[in-house]
């Protein structure tokens, strides 16, 4: 708060208000209080970037001295130690040092001598730690190994602009793993437009040298939201907490803008301002805070639990999964969300802290895929297992909001695991005195996702159902060196009961069966007793190449049977039922 006070008045002499609200703005985000009140990077970080923005406006206004670059390269260097983020600090030094120079018109030697000890001496503060990385892990920056344990993504550099909502309620608040009601982002909502919307309307009305610093202040936050952004792409991460290193900055341009907005229209406006904001995040902070400190429930013995599935699961030697519970709230137009609650029961004094993981983990055999991950200890942090009394029963709830993410409508697995924070290996598990690996499945759960994108080429010309339920809607075959891949469209009519597989067959002209690419749809990710009407899935299967099969007399034909008894779905084109009820794909479809 002391750090934005200050860069208010550097910023802004003129308007000593503004400075009250900004901090009002950044000491009552509720977020921010609950970022706060815990142990992470996030708490040096974003104090030490603002104190190099104070820097950067005395550098701006009074010049480059050798003790304004060293401070500055000092406050960077840490910042980086903090946070990867707080290199961010480091490049947007540059660009004010060479706007100052395009302002200027000229460059003096000394000006760039003395910029340069910038890098210099956060290299200087930051290098041993840079070093010590490659020696460790062969990645200067650490990375590397954080995204084998948290899971990376491929996404569009575009997809953080689906998940700009999950970040702006992140930002002003977040249960964990949850959310507060509408009314309280409407709040913010309103809050944030008519701040910004007062800033852009006033613009012709400031001065130059407040431009000058909006621009400035306006910079670095476009700074850490491509920080953000990159980081968003490679692991799924649409926490706001990650916009914290800017939160000053972005708190002085909303509080200009709502002065202006209020500037003869509300007597007392930034009192009542500052007031809502206060109330707000006493509220939050009274209804949050104690359940978030408050460790889960616990009971004397296993007769006053009564869980969903009840379970005998071992995990390594001494911790017990009595039952669990898995609540998947799916209601059309809003975010899916999960609820979890395990029953867990020590059965002897525990020494270690394990790290308890729930994750949503792709169905298909040998596919390590994560929709979603969740990592803490038990009691959402707050009843460590060291802590556990033996024979006790812990009731440790979850209710999570599952982020969005570029997957297709599908099956995914709810895992949980122990594993150990410092090497990261996973307690060995045994269910019914079964060994079952070291991570254990609750539920198989169809969370809804992204429509696929069917070839337009492949568009069957009359239609194809099989039964009442499914309906083909294209096919598309692709020859390829190693074999022909084969994509399928499926449309769903009607709920299914039986998970059916695919069979695609390559025959002779004689009809003699030559190679298979059978499976369940999209690699059994999505079995067919979980579509409902409407879907649509993309399912790809591949034949193996066989010689001796001239290219010209090569057919495919492509149906579902059911694998316990090997009886087909019946097929037909418009009403005329397919033979075999096999459908040919290729070289011809219907």
């Amino acid at each position: 708060m002391i750090g934005t006070y200050v860069l208010a008045r550097l910023a802004f002499p003129q308007r000593r208000k503004v400075g009250l609200v900004a901090m009002a703005v950044v000491a009552f985000n509720p977020q921010f209080l609950l970022v706060a009140s815990g142990v992470n990077n996030d708490n040096l970080v974003t104090p030490l970037v603002t104190l190099g923005l104070c820097l950067l406006l005395q550098i701006w206004q009074d010049g480059l001295s050798t003790r304004r670059a060293v401070g500055l390269g000092v406050l960077t260097g840490l910042a980086g130690l903090s946070k990867l983020s707080g290199w961010g600090l480091l490049g947007f030094a540059g660009l004010v040092t060479l706007a100052m120079i395009v302002r200027a018109k000229s460059i003096q030697g000394g000006f760039v001598r003395t910029a340069i000890l910038i890098p210099i001496v956060s290299l200087l503060i930051a290098g041993w730690w840079f070093r010590h990385n490659w020696q460790l892990y062969g990645d200067p920056t650490a990375l590397r190994p954080m995204l084998e344990l948290v899971g990376t993504r491929d996404a569009s550099p575009i997809q953080p602009l689906f998940e700009t909502g999950w970040m702006f309620r992140s930002f002003w608040g977040q249960i964990p793993c949850s959310f507060y009601p509408p009314a309280f982002y409407a709040f913010y909502g309103v809050f944030t437009a008519l701040s910004l919307g007062g800033l852009a309307w006033s613009w012709r009305r400031l001065q130059s040298s407040e431009r000058g610093m909006v621009a400035i202040l306006g910079g670095w936050f476009l700074v850490i939201v491509v920080s953000w952004i990159r980081w968003d792409v490679i692991t799924p991460a649409p926490g706001g907490r990650l916009i914290f290193p800017a939160l000053p900055a972005l708190a002085l341009l909303m509080a200009l803008g709502m002065g202006e907005s209020t500037r003869g229209r509300l007597k007392y406006g930034n009192s009542i301002v500052i007031g809502l904001l206060a109330l707000l995040a006493w509220w939050t902070a009274m209804r949050t805070f104690p359940n978030f400190f408050a460790p889960p429930p616990r009971y004397p013995d296993a007769r006053a639990i009564h869980p969903d599935h009840p379970l005998d699961a071992t995990l390594g030697e001494s911790i017990q999964v009595l039952g669990y519970d898995v609540v998947l709230d799916n209601d059309a137009g809003s975010e899916p969300t999960l609820d979890v609650t395990l029953y867990w029961q020590a059965r002897a004094p525990i020494i270690e802290d394990y790290v308890m993981a729930l994750q949503l983990v792709s169905p298909v055999p040998g596919d390590t895929t994560l929709r979603w991950n969740y990592n803490s200890w038990p009691g959402r942090g707050n009843y460590p297992t060291s802590a556990w009394q033996p024979g006790e029963v812990i009731a440790d709830h979850y209710h999570f909001r599952l982020p969005e993410a570029d997957f297709p409508t599908q099956a995914w697995d709810v895992h949980v695991a122990l594993y150990r924070r410092e090497t990261g290996k996973r307690l060995p598990i045994q269910v019914s005195g079964m060994d079952v690996g070291n991570r254990l499945v609750l539920a198989r759960l169809r969370i809804p996702g992204v429509q696929p994108l069917c070839l337009e080429e492949g568009r069957m010309i009359s239609e194809v159902r099989f039964g009442e339920a499914i309906a083909l809607t294209h096919a598309v075959v692709i020859p390829q060196q190693d074999g022909s891949r084969v994509e399928l469209c499926w449309k769903a009519l009607q709920p299914l009961a039986t998970d059916y597989t695919v069979f695609v067959h390559l025959l002779e002209p004689s009809g003699v069966l030559v190679a298979t690419g059978d499976g369940p749809p999209m690699q059994g990710a999505f079995p067919t007793s979980m579509w409902r009407s409407g879907d649509i899935v993309l399912d790809v299967h591949r034949l193996t190449p066989v010689s001796g099969i001239e290219e010209h007399s090569r057919r495919i034909a492509i149906g579902l049977y059911n694998p316990e008894d090997g009886s087909r779905l019946p097929a037909y084109v418009g009403d005329v039922p397919v033979p075999d009820a096999a459908v040919q794909v290729w070289p011809d479809h219907p």
